[in-house]
């Protein structure tokens, strides 16, 4: 049997100097680590500070550059709010024009026109307007059903046809044959030399020589009438998306929503936009005498746009 004589205190002991020991080389390494990191901190500092400094001519070069970018856009604003505004009126006539290409298939070849134009009411329809000219009653009713053709018709309203009744006469002692008789003529004897008299003073009390009717058979280039029988009438149709309700008038009754199919691709009712209003204030406000910068002369006025001719040429 072996004793432990050696005393507790003494392992103790011995542990403790080895903690001091370990607690002072802790204690050296991190005042080592801290005054490591100092100087790096202070070496990066020192590094961001010179780059800094190497930058700061280009950005100062920089900001003088935008500072000049930004006084040549505002001494060409109104320039630019001119053109950007000529542009957009352009596309927006082209817009009316391509609607027409559309529409007019649908016209049947009966009805001559001689004008279309389009109001438009809101995003979603618009009124398609068109003048021209036909002859008889039947193509007068026939129109209408012909451009409910047109994809969006939700109503038809025309004016201007003039009625025309040839007339049978009552039989006579003189007249016993009934034919018909056109209107603003007279009936004819059945005696081929009192039909040849009558016929002969009916034509003296007509307009004779060149009548201009319709203007036809006149040298001056313009818009050809109404000949003799025919009517010139005015037709519009309202035209909606299917399932927008066009727009009304104050105190009018909400109408309906439109029926009807989906629209063939490339098809828009929207006649809205552009709207030129903010446009032409912008440069109205920057072309006022004074708004020029200074050293430089005021910018031309802002282009007003012509109005627009209602021949079915040009949008509204």
């Amino acid at each position: 049997m072996k004793l432990n004589l050696v005393p507790a205190t003494a392992k103790k002991g011995a542990a403790m100097k080895t903690m001091v020991v370990l607690s002072i080389a802790t204690v050296l390494l991190s005042g080592l680590a801290t005054a490591f990191m100092a100087y790096q901190s202070s070496a990066m500092l020192a590094q961001a500070k010179e780059d800094a400094e190497a930058a700061r001519p280009n950005a100062v070069a920089a900001v003088a550059y935008a500072k000049r970018a930004n006084e040549v856009l505002e001494k060409s604003r109104g320039v630019t709010t001119n053109l950007t505004l000529a542009q957009e009126m352009s596309a927006h006539n082209s817009k009316y024009t391509r609607f027409y290409t559309k529409v007019l298939p649908y016209v049947p070849a009966f009805f001559r026109v001689t004008s279309i134009s389009i109001d438009p009411i809101d995003a979603n329809s618009c009124r398609l307007n068109m003048t021209g000219v036909l002859q008889t009653a039947q193509q007068y009713a026939d129109l209408s059903l012909a451009l409910l053709r047109i994809p969006g018709a939700q109503a038809i309203s025309r004016a201007g046809f003039v009625t025309q009744w040839d007339d049978v006469p009552a039989l006579t002692a003189e007249d016993q044959r009934g034919l018909m008789v056109r209107q603003g003529q007279i009936a004819l004897p059945e005696d081929p030399v009192a039909r040849m008299e009558a016929v002969s003073a009916w034509g003296t009390e007509q307009t004779t020589g060149f009548a201009n009717v319709g203007n036809f058979g006149s040298a001056t280039e313009s818009a050809r009438g109404a000949m003799t029988r025919w009517s010139n009438i005015g037709v519009s149709v309202l035209l909606a998306a299917p399932g927008a309700a066009p727009a009304q008038a104050p105190g009018q009754p909400a109408a309906p929503a439109a029926a009807g199919g989906p629209l063939p691709p490339g098809w828009s009712f929207d006649f809205l936009t552009p709207n030129p209003t903010d446009t032409l204030n912008g440069a109205a406000q920057f072309n006022v005498p004074g708004a020029a910068p200074a050293g430089g002369a005021a910018p031309a006025p802002a282009a007003t746009p012509e109005p627009r001719s209602q021949d079915g040429l040009e949008g509204r």
